[in-house]
């Protein structure tokens, strides 16, 4: 099974975004603080696909938005669309969250996962 990582970048992301294409609409402009320095997420693999953890190390709770598209290598000789995923969610100061990219649908296929997308801000 090849598998393809398009959401390591995620780490290294100052800001928490990796591409915009195809992605779930950015939450509104605010007049709340940038929070993406107090967020870590960190990416692992399990046996379902990726496991997505997010840590709230900011001293305020935060509303974030997660989204990726995970494309099993089949789907472009099917004509089969990529799988579209989205989260909204609050995190408390100092708390976490795991989101698992599933990737089962693909079978024994390989898949990637892309157009991954995340933004936090203060709550």
């Amino acid at each position: 099974m090849r598998r393809f990582y398009f959401a390591a970048p995620l780490l290294l992301s100052a800001f928490g975004v990796l591409t915009m294409a195809h992605a779930a609409p950015p939450m509104p402009a605010s007049d709340s603080e940038d929070v993406s320095e107090c967020i870590l997420l960190n990416q692992e693999d399990v046996p379902a696909g990726i496991a997505f953890s997010f840590n709230n190390t900011c001293d305020t709770p935060v509303r974030c938005d997660f989204s990726w598209a995970l494309r099993c290598d089949a789907d472009e000789a099917t004509g089969a669309e990529a799988r579209l995923t989205s989260y909204h969610f609050s995190l408390q100061a100092g708390h976490s969250r795991t989101y698992i990219a599933d990737t089962a649908a693909c079978g024994d296929d390989g898949w990637s996962l892309g157009e991954d997308i995340w933004n936090c801000i203060e709550h």
